[in-house]
């Protein structure tokens, strides 16, 4: 990591830019020189999922992770679950959490096209409390020297000093219309637990208090936002995800 890319990151800091400007002057900036191809910065939804709060780079990963549930197992949720720095080279994620398989097929593009660069995901802190992870993806493998494990932790201060204040608008980020990702709603989960159970969706909306086309709409949303065609496959994934509870204990 470059001292002159560091020193002109932290300053363009200063002046508060858009989160848009942030992940694309870190993929430029202090991460260039390690192959850096896309950062996002991530944020907390209340006490169950994380969200995409910016993105530079492939569009398509922005469309399938916009949204996370923390009961997944994944590289930001673990970094963000245990406030720590998690690298991995690309090869190794469905190996490492099996569950990403859902999208197995973005996987295997973007291991074609980076090779087996790493990806790296870092929680960012304010006073001892999270505030999200940053993640970059890189087209090669990179020596983690101490000093580069350092100077990793020293850019997530940095973006805290960024989001905690009020001109960042970073802390003050909609996520209501953001609907795409790895998260069921709590009515979605309800209906899925009624679907694993057997139950059709005229006796789903009698169970729950829901018109037929209510259970119907939302078996769509959930088949979509799974990536899966059929009612059992979605049941499938949401458990492999964590997503449903344990059979029996709904």
């Amino acid at each position: 990591m470059s001292d002159a890319g560091l020193a002109t990151f932290l300053e363009y800091l200063t002046t508060f830019p858009h989160p848009m400007g942030v992940t694309a002057s870190m993929a430029r900036g202090p991460f260039a020189h390690m192959g850096a191809r896309a950062c996002d910065l991530w944020i907390p939804v209340g006490e169950t999922e994380i969200m995409l709060l910016s993105h530079d780079g492939p569009e398509v990963g922005k469309k399938l992770y916009r949204r996370v549930s923390l009961a997944i197992n994944a590289p930001v949720t673990e970094s963000f679950i245990n406030s720590s720095i998690v690298i991995l080279p690309l090869a190794e994620v469905l190996d490492t959490y099996p569950s990403l398989g859902v999208d197995r097929d973005y996987w295997n593009d973007l291991i074609d096209t980076y090779g087996n660069g790493d990806l790296i995901h870092v929680p960012i802190f304010s006073e001892g409390n999270p505030l999200g992870v940053y993640s970059i993806l890189c087209d090669k493998p990179n020596v983690w020297t101490p000093e580069r494990y350092s100077r990793l932790t020293g850019v997530a201060a940095a973006i805290a000093l960024w989001m905690t204040n009020p001109s960042s608008g970073a802390m003050a980020f909609d996520a209501g219309n953001h609907s795409d990702g790895l998260w069921l709603t709590p009515r979605q989960m309800e209906i899925l637990a009624q679907v694993r159970d057997g139950r059709s969706n005229a006796a789903i909306g009698a169970r729950l208090g829901y018109s037929e086309s209510t259970v119907k709409q939302e078996l769509h949303r959930i088949t979509n936002r799974l990536r899966v065609r059929t009612r059992s496959d979605a049941v499938k994934w949401a458990e492999e995800l964590n997503l449903l509870p344990a059979s029996g204990t709904d």
